[in-house]
């Protein structure tokens, strides 16, 4: 690309992460294209090189090292040019007629052409829901793009999509992926980056679609607020992150990485951080559950009253929930 789009905010600006820049539009096709073209090289590179130790690649768009949108405070993104006339062009697909327009936004409609009139910001809270599957879908395309870039250039090799919790408040007001079924369509390993404080029973079993899809998670350092509290109490054993092990190791779940420690932190924590090894390998798994026994959990719930729908699922869940099946 002659020029790279990057992702802005809601008054124009482009929105710069502290520390990290800026991130690229995931609608711009030239932007897009640039991006393909470099994993395309990147990844015939690494395996080329280093394919009988490679276990799985990545490949991120944000400044916190995952393929979503990010934005810290000020707005949700993308409202960039390209963003805004892709989306345009999602609603005319999703309501063709003015009558469907008209029937979703509660606003008149006589003609699809009207959205092109209508300003990012007013286009969003008209159809708020259909924004967050627009970008949702947008994430998705690229997923799909860089996995099958991967399969191509290194045969065997698991393409993983890396998101944040993918049921909290931020999924939908930041991030943007909250359906766990559509983003196993586009990856063949889901990481999450569960926090510490997360019911990581609940999530792990949210994510889980089956059909050889396999699981990933961290352990997020020492700055999160659920360790910060208890490390100022003076507990130093990292409990949640050696429940965290070993709900995963119960699961089944493949890849439980650390991230976010300084080596001086690792040096430091190095006994506790040593005990979530044998957690994670020497749990014992869970009997499969009841398959009679499910819920079934509407996605656009969490898209319109987010953290209370996944207070209320997780209840139901935990109250499901028998001699540690799931």
């Amino acid at each position: 690309a002659e020029e790279i789009e990057w992702q802005k905010l809601p008054d124009g600006r482009i929105y710069e992460f502290s520390g990290r820049g800026a991130s690229p539009s995931l609608s711009d096709p030239d932007t897009v294209k640039a991006m393909t073209d470099a994993f395309d090289a990147f990844s015939a590179h690494v395996y080329e090189r280093y394919g009988d130790r490679l276990f799985r690649m990545h490949a991120r768009t944000s400044q916190y090292g995952e393929l979503e949108y990010f934005c810290d405070a000020g707005g949700v993104l993308d409202y960039g040019e390209p963003a805004i006339a892709a989306f345009r062009t999602y609603l005319k697909s999703e309501h063709p007629t003015a009558e469907e327009l008209t029937q979703v936004s509660g606003r008149s409609f006589s003609s699809p052409e009207e959205l092109d009139a209508i300003e990012g910001t007013e286009l969003s809270e008209l159809f708020y829901f259909d924004w967050q599957m627009f970008r949702q879908s947008e994430c998705l395309k690229i997923s799909r793009l860089f996995r099958d870039i991967q399969h191509e250039n290194a045969p065997g090799v698991p393409f993983a999509l890396q998101v944040g919790c993918i049921w909290d408040e931020a999924a939908v007001t930041r991030r943007g992926i909250v359906d766990p079924w559509l983003a196993s369509q586009a990856c063949d390993i889901l990481h999450t980056d569960d926090g510490p404080g997360f019911s990581h029973d609940f999530s792990m079993d949210y994510i889980d679609m089956g059909d050889g899809l396999e699981l990933a998670s961290e352990i997020d350092g020492l700055w999160h607020p659920t360790i910060q509290a208890l490390i100022n109490a003076g507990d130093t054993s990292l409990g949640p992150y050696q429940t965290q092990a070993q709900h995963m190791g119960m699961k089944g779940i493949k890849y439980l990485n650390t991230c976010n420690w300084t080596g001086a932190e690792i040096a430091q924590y190095s006994e506790a951080l040593a005990e979530y090894v044998p957690n994670f390998y020497n749990a014992e798994l869970r009997e499969a559950a009841d398959p009679t026994v499910a819920i079934l959990i509407n996605t656009a719930d969490i898209m319109w009253q987010k953290t209370a729908a996944t207070a209320l699922y997780q209840a139901i869940f935990n109250r499901l929930s028998t001699d540690g099946a799931r």
